[in-house]
């Protein structure tokens, strides 16, 4: 039997819960090779941080500036990359290539899973069943 809060096959802690004032601190994601980040979120708020990783003290000239950043923006997800080369947006609304709603905002107090893959130079993201795909340099 598992302490209050924790739970899973070795008793871990797998979700966290905020108010809007707290936040989680984890390991790195990596940055170099292919990677794969999974995560589910359940929120009643259209805009909001969801993910940062990325500089937590003031930068100096020269500095590298890499960030993965995952947000809410008017309830869809929106996910801002930079490993060296400049800004990468994926911007998920909802809306087919015909420009037609098919998928939910993701605000609306259901879990949703989010997968954010890069292979190689191609940033990817899946929402639910949806996938949207954006390739770009990510690299110097």
């Amino acid at each position: 039997m598992c302490p209050e809060g924790f739970d899973g096959p070795r008793c871990q802690q797998t979700k966290h819960s905020f108010d809007g004032k707290g936040w989680a601190w984890f390991e790195p994601l990596s940055k170099c090779g292919d990677s794969h980040t999974s995560l589910e979120l359940m929120t009643t708020e259209d805009d909001g941080l969801v993910l940062y990783q990325g500089p937590i003290t003031e930068l100096s000239e020269g500095d590298a500036e890499d960030f993965v950043i995952l947000e809410m923006k008017r309830g869809y997800p929106l996910l801002r990359v930079n490993l060296g080369s400049g800004e990468t947006k994926l911007t998920i609304d909802g809306r087919d290539r015909h420009g037609v709603v098919r998928q939910r905002k993701l605000s609306d107090g259901h879990w949703h899973r989010v997968d954010i893959f890069t292979a190689g130079k191609v940033l990817t993201a899946h929402v639910l069943c949806y996938t949207y795909s954006r390739a770009r340099n990510l690299y110097k």
